[in-house]
């Protein structure tokens, strides 16, 4: 949120012409129709850290999926492993779709992460 600055010289070099706060009042999407990740969670006003989260997510599944995949492909063999890895892209793909927690998005997105190493 962009604050203005008095207009003495000192203020002016410091800021320039305008400072910035945080949000206080919240955040109004102004094209609400488009459906995002930022605005499905409010991802904005001091949460822009969950964002690189979400993904922190994704990349800590892929070596625990592949732990994973590993096991069960020396066990059971190839084809029951890409078999299970589509089951679980199945079933965390749509949970990830129709999720309103961010907690609960962030389980299905490692989920998916651990899915596609096995695929």
């Amino acid at each position: 949120m962009y604050l203005p600055v008095p207009w003495n010289l000192d203020s002016i070099i410091q800021f320039g012409l305008n400072d910035t706060d945080t949000c206080q009042d919240g955040w109004i999407y102004p094209d609400a129709k488009k459906r995002s990740l930022i605005n499905e969670f409010d991802l904005v006003c001091g949460m822009e850290t969950k964002k690189d989260t979400a993904q922190i997510m994704f990349m800590a599944g892929l070596p625990i999926g592949s732990l994973i995949f590993r096991l069960i492909t020396d066990k059971m063999g190839r084809y029951p492993a890409i078999l299970l890895s589509l089951l679980g892209l199945i079933i965390f793909g749509f949970g990830t779709a129709f999720m309103n927690s961010f907690h609960l998005y962030l389980f299905f997105r490692f989920g998916i992460s651990q899915s596609v190493v096995g695929y």
